[in-house]
């Protein structure tokens, strides 16, 4: 047997219209040519009378007779695939007598988990045996449906076989043929929808329908009476119900339903305003609370304040520290909550800063502080204050920063200050000697980086009132000292900042101990560092104490400043 589908290409004029249903009845009357076209006649061989078992390629189906007939009446025909490679299968009614150009109304009723495909066999008058395809012939999900087709016969044919094949893996039953002349009328089809599904009592869903070879429609059960073949309602049902429509027209009837859902109107959720003014305030001053609230039954206030309040009203309040007052209103089985919060400035004490301050100093001009601690400073948003000692960089000692080091944390925005040019014990030198050390390594680092120097370190710690005046001389607005644990404030003497230069032997827990203090007294914690590197002297930090410093700073929340930038905090 040559594949129908194969053969798709051959020259023959087959006209159709092909139809699929229920319950719809054909609008012709002439004579069934099918012999035993309802399987109910058994022949031989497991074969009804007047048909055959056919298939080709591979693997072999299971035809079985008789099977389920259409509806679970009489017999039907079935046809099996376990698997399929190639090929395909029928069951093949004795050829009937056709006349050429006239127009065959076919039908059959089927059964089928997989779509299926209707060909034809043609014989000429010569004896010539040609074949069409028909139609494709969708699923009809394991319920019986039925597919009709109109075929105009080619000139030159004589007797034609029709065929409903199967060629994939699944279960085709068939029943109920029909081949006589004539048409058949294509069975109408409908959609219906509501929308939306889903409603609350009083409000509607709109039913939309639409339909094609119709010629009327008629409603039931939710609703009643004659309907146009397409068009719109809107309903309003009380209840959940359903829709029925049921149009008819020439190949028959079609029914489809809409269902509108109705749930029960859910009371109005609570809403709550509430607010404080002015939400800022000084130590000693008022501000009020003012709530309102919708389908609530009661207030209940907590936070900085307690007790059960009025579902609207205002309070006056005077926190002493900046509070978060809380309401909560209830209603209808639901809650809703709201704050609102009091900022109090707090005038600072003598001697205070607006909050407190951490900076992060580095001595000396070890590379290891560009090579180490700067990615760490960079990570961390941080800005520090790099007090630099110039020969090593001029003259390129190793282990120290070099000029485009240097030039490269100034661009990266942290603040370059002065240390003297050989790091020399100021108070042992004379005053040309000091103001050689204090000026020459400030007009270098400016003329190296563009940025003004204003920040200076005494090297050693070492300072008096000589070379105090000598650097206010010079340009300079602060310089820092060494005085271990102990906390600038904002009327320290600016030119002898206090710092705390670490060493190995200093634990973790003074230094945040340092930090907290700084930002609970609102005060100010130098941190001096020279090299940062792992296996140094007394005075090294390694790279994971370092991160270990910054990390905490940053825990706490903290003001990160440079020494200009906490400078100009200060008293003048």
């Amino acid at each position: 047997m040559v594949s129908i589908r194969a053969g798709r290409l051959a020259a023959l004029a087959v006209i159709l219209t092909l139809g699929f249903g229920i319950s719809f009845s054909t609008a012709y009357a002439a004579e069934n040519l099918i012999l035993n076209p309802s399987l109910e006649t058994a022949g031989t061989s497991g074969n009804p009378a007047n048909w055959l078992k056919t298939f080709w390629g591979t693997p072999t189906p299971t035809f079985t007779y008789p099977a389920e007939g259409v509806n679970g009446a009489g017999k039907g025909a079935s046809i099996t695939f376990t698997s399929n490679s190639s090929g395909d299968a029928r069951w093949a009614h004795d050829p009937v007598t056709v006349t050429p150009g006239t127009t065959y109304a076919y039908s059959s009723w089927y059964k089928s988990n997989v779509a299926t495909e209707i060909d034809i066999q043609y014989v000429s008058s010569s004896g010539a045996i040609s074949w069409g395809w028909v139609a494709d012939v969708p699923s009809s999900s394991n319920t019986w449906k039925q597919a009709t087709a109109n075929i105009t016969i080619p000139s030159g044919i004589t007797k034609a076989t029709v065929f409903h094949l199967i060629d994939k893996t699944g279960t085709l039953i068939v029943d109920d043929f029909s081949l006589s002349s004539g048409t058949v009328s294509p069975p109408p089809t409908l959609s219906l929808s509501a929308s939306p599904q889903n409603i609350t009592s009083g409000q509607s869903s709109t039913l939309t329908w639409s339909t094609t070879n119709a010629t009327g429609c008629t409603a039931s059960n939710g609703w009643t009476g004659t309907k146009a073949t397409s068009g719109t309602q809107a309903v309003s049902p009380t209840v959940p119900t359903t829709y029925v429509l049921t149009c008819t027209g020439a190949g028959g009837s079609v029914t489809q339903q809409a269902t509108v859902n109705v749930g029960t109107t859910p009371p109005p959720e609570p809403t709550l305003t509430f607010s404080a003014s002015p939400g800022a305030i000084n130590a000693g001053q008022q501000s009020t609370l003012t709530w309102s609230s919708t389908n609530a039954t009661s207030c209940t206030a907590s936070g900085a304040w307690s007790g059960t309040k009025g579902t609207s009203g205002t309070q006056a309040v005077t926190p002493g520290a900046t509070a978060t007052y809380t309401l909560a209103c209830t209603g209808a089985g639901r809650n809703v909550s709201k704050n609102a919060t009091v900022t109090v400035n707090i005038a600072p004490q003598p001697g205070q800063f607006t909050e407190g301050m951490v900076t992060l100093s580095f001595d000396d001009s070890w590379s290891s502080q560009y090579v180490n601690a700067l990615p760490i400073l960079q990570a961390a948003g941080f800005k520090g204050t790099f007090y630099l000692t110039t020969e090593p960089i001029q003259e390129e000692w190793d282990d120290f920063m070099t000029a485009n080091q240097v030039k490269d944390i100034a661009l990266k925005g942290h603040e370059i200050a002065g240390h003297t040019v050989t790091h020399a014990d100021l108070t042992s030198l004379n005053q040309t000697r000091i103001n050689n050390e204090i000026k020459n390594s400030k007009t270098y680092l400016q003329n190296l980086t563009g940025a003004i120097v204003t920040s200076f370190a005494y090297p050693y710690g070492s300072v008096n009132s000589k070379i105090k005046t000598l650097l206010k001389n010079a340009g300079y607005t602060s310089a820092r000292g060494v005085d271990y644990e102990t906390l600038n404030t904002a009327t320290t003497d600016k030119f002898d900042l206090k710092s705390q230069c670490i060493e190995t032997s200093d634990s973790m827990t003074s230094i945040k101990a340092q930090i907290d203090a700084a930002k609970a007294n609102k005060q100010w914690y130098i941190l001096c560092i020279h090299e940062v590197k792992n296996g140094g002297d007394q005075y090294s930090t390694t790279l994971a104490r370092f991160q270990e410093i910054v990390s905490y700073i940053q825990s706490t929340g903290v003001k990160v400043v440079t020494v200009k930038e906490g400078r100009a905090l200060m008293a003048n």
